[in-house]
């Protein structure tokens, strides 16, 4: 989805990408299968039956939130921190959204999702003074950084095709162009600071369509010109033979070769019709010789 209006210009990204995206990784990697590393695992399961999901996997999701929360809440500097809760606001909304939960806003959801205790564990509320309910359009933003940097390495491989034919450079074309020159958007900046890192020598649409012009115009006229050469050569040969034939010296020269050939020509030809007939005459002989021997096998 990619989405962008004025009204949400004055929202910050600046530092989220991409520092926040590689700390949830971090915290994502950190629940695997062992069930004795993974502390939220049953209070998350608590959490998943209270909001009664409609999707199943959400206890995952939150074991992720979750560690990600207590990375956030041993950061020292506090900026660090706000920039982390932004990104924790939207990764809420993006699993609220995927899993259905019975409620919708991250504000109300976070709220409820601390005040839920299992033994000694909760959910760390290090993020309740920074969480709001994100609108559909900075929500879309953020997911279109995101992906920016989830697919970094993808996009740096494929610099150099053409959007009509690669889906993830299209994409990228998609976001830069929902930043034409002079929005100065904190938007917008972090989209201009990823191309000016990463993806300076990218290919766009209006680049990549004038050589095939050039080149499909180029072989139109080659071809009509190689039409017109050959059509001109055949005439002229055809022409030349004709008049050295019918008012030169050399045609009573020609002529009997002509002949000649014609005459070798008509002699193989009986040649052959004469083999032709001799197979089918021996041909006819041996199957005549094969029944007569089978009939004759019968009668035995």
């Amino acid at each position: 989805m990619v989405i962008v209006t004025d009204e949400n210009e004055n929202f910050d990204f600046t530092g989220i990408f991409p520092s926040c995206l590689q700390d949830y990784k971090s915290a994502e990697s950190s629940v695997g299968y062992d069930l004795i590393k993974r502390p939220f695992r049953n209070m998350c399961i608590l959490i998943e039956t209270y909001f009664r999901t409609k999707v199943f996997g959400f206890s995952m999701a939150c074991e992720i939130l979750s560690h990600y929360l207590e990375n956030i809440n041993n950061l020292l500097v506090q900026e660090y921190k706000k920039r982390n809760c932004k990104y924790f606001n939207y990764k809420l909304k993006e699993e609220l959204s995927h899993y259905k939960l019975s409620c919708i806003r991250e504000k109300d959801c976070y709220t409820k999702m601390i005040s839920i205790i299992f033994g000694n564990t909760k959910m760390s509320d290090v993020c309740q003074i920074h969480i709001d309910d994100l609108d559909d359009a900075i929500f879309s933003n953020f997911q279109n950084l995101n992906w920016l940097y989830t697919y970094q390495e993808k996009l740096q491989e494929d610099m150099d095709k053409c959007p009509s034919s690669n889906e993830y450079i299209k994409r990228f074309i998609e976001i830069s162009n929902l930043c034409p020159e002079g929005n100065n958007s904190s938007f917008c900046k972090e989209v201009k600071k990823f191309k000016d890192e990463y993806m300076k020598g990218a290919k766009y649409e209006n680049a990549c369509s004038v050589v095939p012009k050039i080149l499909y115009k180029s072989d139109k006229r080659d071809i009509r010109m190689v039409i017109l050469i050959v059509s001109i050569l055949t005439f002229t040969v055809l022409i030349i033979i004709f008049v050295i034939y019918k008012y030169t010296p050399y045609g009573s020269y020609v002529k009997p070769r002509i002949l000649k050939l014609k005459k070798i020509w008509n002699n193989k030809n009986k040649e052959q019709s004469i083999l032709m007939n001799s197979f089918e005459e021996t041909y006819k002989n041996i199957t005549d010789e094969n029944y007569l021997i089978s009939y004759k096998s019968l009668d035995y």
